[in-house]
């Protein structure tokens, strides 16, 4: 569904547009606490890291909390990292691993594969909306 983790998916640098709910946010017409922060120029910036959903290319591969997601296919560490799994899961539904992530312009990359460097262990992943299941919620009051 999309549903995130406050405090394991976020953090204080993180903006309700980050996580894809700067619509909700921006309908506000009067003032309330925060506005000011939402409203610098930094905040709207490309280059930030917007939350992702991630499937492993390997549809058995468990994904972990932590792995540093690399853009590239020849990237080895050390370098700097483009993004990182914020929590991981199975999914019955689904069937397979799946796992949300922070990912610089991560919006931009939907259907681009990057790569996961998780300790010693490297691994493919495919970058996808972070609503896995029933995005349009017409399931939800079924």
């Amino acid at each position: 569904k999309g549903y995130l983790h406050v405090g394991s998916d976020t953090d204080g640098s993180t903006t309700p547009d980050d996580v894809g709910w700067g619509r909700v946010a921006r309908r506000k017409q009067s003032d309330f606490i925060g506005r000011r922060s939402l409203d610098r120029v930094a905040n709207r910036a490309g280059g930030r890291n917007q939350l992702v959903g991630l499937q492993a290319l390997d549809a058995a591969r468990p994904l972990r909390a932590g792995g540093h997601l690399l853009v590239g296919e020849n990237r080895q560490p050390p370098a700097l990292t483009d993004g990182w799994i914020t929590s991981a899961a199975f999914s019955p539904t689904l069937g397979r691993h799946i796992a949300l992530g922070m990912l610089k312009d991560g919006r931009e990359r939907l259907g681009s594969v990057l790569t996961v460097c998780d300790e010693d262990d490297r691994y493919r992943v495919k970058v996808v909306p972070s609503a896995f299941h029933d995005p349009e919620n017409q399931k939800l009051g079924a």
